[in-house]
């Protein structure tokens, strides 16, 4: 079992998990499928992600616009 599940699974609403949207395959990673977010899944097609980092507050996304 995940450790960090039980505290994750706290503080996201219901609706994320019924999705789907949060996965623990192991018991040190949290996947987050941003393709199951309606908002996010049509904006991945025109970004590559370069590079994420945590600060106090916020998850940090480097990434580079695709070419239309």
């Amino acid at each position: 079992m995940n450790f960090l599940a039980p505290f994750v699974l706290k503080l996201l609403p219901q609706s994320v998990i019924e999705r789907g949207v949060v996965d623990f395959p192991d018991n040190s990673t949290v996947a987050v499928h941003l393709d199951k977010v309606e908002a996010v899944h049509d904006a991945l097609r025109y970004i590559e992600v370069l590079a994420f980092r945590f600060d106090e507050t916020a998850v940090i996304v480097g990434f580079f616009m695709c070419p239309s």
